[in-house]
């Protein structure tokens, strides 16, 4: 078996068929699919059982409820081919994901990871998001060779719109006690382990942009289960990950900021999101970032919000937030 594909799957009754028809299209047929349903309370057991029947590349493992991490791991745990790729059931593969991986692996024995490009999808229209300049082509990474590098965060914080050797995840798992992050944290014990990471400027994955999606939706809890992760993930700051850690750091603070503190719905006074995004940048993992982190190196598009924090100006953060919000739409 050349690739296991792992999806884990929870209350996704409406677009887990999307998804699993998405691989079952690849033109490249050595694969086995693994969706793990992690105790869905909707219909999505029953699509599953039905599309089963059907899919001889479909298998479905049935588990209790224990979240992302823990499903994916049972994937893994259960998964027989040589290399894993890793999807989201609200998201699709692209038909000829497998074979540009397969082409690459076989050219490139070696290869333990391969990076692609992605689109994502939203209400009303779509992008192309590309790691890197697609018109560099084909790029490796390597002890010895270091075209580009691929400790970055568009690049190490999913799993998804990647290919992994499946032998990588023989002491690894995913941290089980993460709901958030968890695929920046596992590629932080990941990545450095390969001997090469390839990067091919083609399309292999589509995420579909949605305001239900855990990141959006607003849930003040998730503050804290952020910076669970970011604690973590800060224990990893040395060597090639000194970079990303910082640039991941000021990416999540982002994110908070427009998702969660400045969140349409977060019933909560203007005034009262402007002092929660001033405690906000005390809290440790943020103040240290801040005080250390190079500038120049930080994506252009995450310095304003870091800029205006370091400055305390807070109102400032407060009414970029809310542009943001209405300029993803």
């Amino acid at each position: 078996m050349f690739f296991s594909v792992i999806v884990p799957a929870y209350n996704c009754m409406d677009t887990i068929k999307r998804c699993i028809l998405s691989v079952e299209s690849s033109s490249f047929r050595d694969y086995e699919m693994i969706v793990v349903n992690d105790g869905s309370t909707d219909n999505t057991g029953a699509v599953l059982k039905e599309m089963q029947s059907n899919l001889p590349h479909l298998r479905v493992i049935e588990t209790a409820n224990q979240g992302v991490s823990m499903a994916r791991n049972t994937g893994l745990s259960d998964a027989k081919g040589d290399y894993v790729v890793f999807a989201d059931a609200d998201d699709e593969l692209s038909a000829d994901a497998l074979s540009l991986y397969h082409d690459i692996l076989i050219r490139n024995p070696h290869a333990d990871i391969v990076i692609g490009d992605f689109i994502k999808k939203y209400p009303q229209n779509e992008k192309r998001c590309s790691i890197y300049k697609a018109n560099q082509g084909k790029l490796e990474y390597s002890r010895d060779k270091k075209e580009y590098n691929p400790f970055i965060s568009r690049s190490m914080g999913t799993v998804w719109g990647k290919c992994y050797r499946r032998k990588l995840f023989t002491e690894e798992r995913f941290d089980g006690t993460l709901s958030l992050c968890e695929d920046a944290e596992v590629n932080c014990r990941i990545f450095p382990k390969a001997r090469e990471i390839h990067y091919i400027p083609k399309i292999v994955y589509r995420y579909y942009y949605m305001d239900t999606s855990t990141i959006r939706s607003f849930d003040k809890s998730q503050v804290k289960r952020y910076i669970n992760a970011l604690d973590k993930i800060s224990d990893y700051r040395k060597d090639e990950l000194e970079g990303f850690v910082d640039e991941f750091v000021c990416n999540v603070f982002n994110v908070i900021c427009v998702h969660v503190i400045c969140n349409k719905n977060n019933p909560q006074k203007q005034s009262e999101k402007i002092k929660d995004l001033a405690k906000l940048t005390k809290i440790p993992v943020f103040a240290k970032t801040f005080e250390n982190v190079n500038m120049k190196k930080i994506p252009l598009k995450h310095r304003a919000f870091i800029s205006l924090a370091k400055k305390k100006r807070f109102a400032e953060i407060y009414h970029m937030a809310i542009i943001y919000q209405v300029k993803i739409k």
